[in-house]
Formats: structure tokens, C-alpha cells, sequence
């Protein structure tokens, strides 16, 4: 970051402006935060009379993740996708909407286009950000027996008015939501390394979400990529108390255990509500989500954006800013 003030004192002496787009260059983190800023009203005198302090965390209101994280995330995304490679504006404004969830109208003030090239090229970035995500966020080979807390995280959604059921009934917005089970691994860098749904809020309690299926359905019968089919041989998780029914694979807070295992395990819970907390940072995740035109298409669009936001979370984890150490 420090050759931001440089470049910046470069274009200023010599009159010039910097690249408007990162399409044909490498992309390091400085670029992306000048380009980034200057898309959304820092220019770059602006920026070369601020503190590097300062614009980091004006690039982070916007995009929800600093220049560290997006910048190896943007070469990423472009690596995997070269025949129809984004242009770095186009992932930017992506991640603008996922952060501020703004209307449409609102980011066609901001980015000066309209709104029929904004939605198809959201829509676009967000389906090479889910491939991607599938691809990276996976559990590593890690010596412990404990390789990860488990835990589900619910997001309000507006009422599916095609399908109304109670199925949808969050108990604690009390409002239709639907949930997703995640998993924050052990090692180091504290990351998230499992993603699955979206399920209806009041369809399957956590245990049966873990299990594929109810405690009466028989093994053969269960929904085969559970994370009870898909956990490593002879490894267990931690966590809460919804998941005591399965003592060999999930470890649980008991009286009888020692101090300091309480200890630990209460920490390693804690990664999974920081994870969660990180989420709902971003707005598209943090309020009601309003985008769907029927009940596939609202699930399948909430699905994108959530596996969106948990790939620039990972990426914020390994590369600096993981969720805390153990």
C-alpha cells in the first residue's frame, strides 16, 4: 500500500490518469484500492491526502473486504474464467452490491451504468464467485481429532408467497428465513471450510440437517451429502448442544469435562458466531432479502449470494484478517 501515495504524486506530476480498469495488468491490492475508490468518489487526490489507515477501511465500507483479500480473489476469479474474464469494475461492483445491497437505481448513480447492464453483470460475477467457492473452500488433511465447529446461521428472506408454510418461519427473526450449515475448521488461518444450503428455517432441526435425515431414517435412505457422509474417516467436530445426539462425531460442552476443555471448545464455538457475525456484515446477508421472482428462483438466487459473500470472507480469512486465533 505504501506505492499508493507514490502513484498517486506520479499521476499528479505528469498530468495522467491511472488505468480505469485492471483488465490487461496484473492486479495487486494498491491498484485495486485506488481503482476501487475512485469508482465510488475518492479520486486520487483524495486519496493521496489520506492516510493508508484510512482508505483501507473507506474501501472496506464499500466492498466489505480490504485489497488484500479481493485483489488475489480477482486474479483468482480471472484465472478460472479466461475466456470470459471479468473486468476488475465488474467485480467491483458486484461485491459493492453484496456489501451495501443497494437498490438499483442507487448503483446507477454510483457506477454510471444502467440498470439492465448492472443486473446480467451482478448475476454473472456472482455465478464465477459460487464456482470458485466450491472449488477452494474444502476441509484440509489436519492431524487433530477435532477438525471444525459446526453450527447453522439463519438469514431473513421476504415470505415466499407461492409456497406459504410454516416450514419458512425463522424462531429467531420471527420471520420466514432460510439457513445454512457451516463449518469453521481448526487450523490455521481460522477459516470456514464447509457451506451447505439453503434449507427452510423450520423444515429440519440442525441434527437432522448434520445426519441427512432423521434419527428414524434409516442410513441408506439419508441424503448422501450431509456432512455426516461427507466429514473425514475418524474425525470429529465441536458443537452446541442441538448436536448431543451424535457423541461420536460431535463433541458437546458436558459438566464433567475438565476446565480447560470447556475452555477450548467455548473459543471454538466462537469462531463459528464470529463467522456468522462476518456474514451478516454484508447487507445482502444482514437484511431481508427482497430478490426472487418464485420459491426456486428467491432459494436459488439467496444460495448464490451467500456462497458469494462466504468466497470474499475466506479470502479475507487467509489473507490477513482470519477469525481469531485458538
Amino acid at each position: 500500500m505504501a506505492e499508493l501515495s507514490k502513484k498517486v504524486r506520479n499521476y499528479e506530476k505528469e498530468k495522467t490518469s491511472p488505468p480505469m480498469d485492471l483488465s490487461q495488468q496484473s492486479i495487486t491490492p494498491s491498484d485495486v484500492l485506488s481503482l476501487g475508490l475512485n469508482y465510488v468518489g475518492f479520486d486520487y487526490r483524495r486519496q493521496a491526502s489520506a492516510s493508508e489507515d484510512l482508505n483501507i477501511r473507506r474501501f472496506i465500507s464499500f466492498y466489505g473486504a480490504p485489497p488484500q483479500a479481493l485483489a488475489p480473489l480477482f486474479k483468482d476469479i480471472r484465472e478460472m474464467f479466461q475466456k470470459e474474464r471479468p473486468a476488475c469494475r465488474d467485480l467491483l461492483i458486484t461485491c459493492n452490491w453484496l456489501k451495501g445491497y443497494d437498490l438499483m437505481h442507487v448503483l446507477e448513480g454510483r457506477w454510471g451504468y444502467c440498470e439492465d447492464y448492472l443486473r446480467p453483470i451482478i448475476k454473472r460475477c456472482q455465478g464465477m464467485m459460487q464456482a470458485l467457492r466450491r472449488r477452494k473452500m474444502k476441509f484440509v488433511n489436519s492431524k487433530a481429532l477435532v477438525i471444525g465447529n459446526i453450527d447453522t446461521v439463519s438469514f431473513m428472506v421476504q415470505e415466499f408467497r407461492n409456497d406459504p408454510s410454516a416450514k419458512w418461519f425463522d424462531q429467531k427473526s420471527k420471520s420466514a428465513g432460510l439457513k445454512y450449515e457451516t463449518c469453521v475448521g481448526t487450523d490455521e488461518p481460522a477459516k470456514q471450510v464447509w457451506l451447505r444450503g439453503p434449507i427452510p428455517c423450520g423444515e429440519q432441526a440442525d441434527i437432522t440437517v448434520f445426519r441427512g435425515g432423521n434419527e428414524d431414517t434409516p442410513i441408506e435412505e439419508r441424503d448422501k451429502n450431509a456432512l455426516y457422509f461427507q466429514m473425514p474417516e475418524g474425525k470429529q467436530f465441536g458443537g452446541d448442544s442441538a448436536y448431543s445426539g451424535e457423541p461420536e462425531r460431535v463433541i458437546v460442552t458436558m459438566p464433567e469435562m475438565k476446565k480447560r476443555d470447556i475452555k477450548w471448545l467455548g473459543r471454538l464455538k466462537a469462531r463459528g458466531e464470529t463467522l456468522h457475525a462476518r456474514l451478516k456484515n454484508f447487507r445482502v446477508l444482514g437484511t431481508r432479502f427482497r430478490h426472487g421472482t418464485g420459491t426456486k428462483d428467491k432459494m436459488n438466487q439467496h444460495q448464490m449470494a451467500t456462497e458469494s459473500v462466504s468466497l470474499i470472507v475466506l479470502y479475507d480469512c487467509e489473507n490477513g484478517r482470519p477469525l481469531f486465533d485458538q
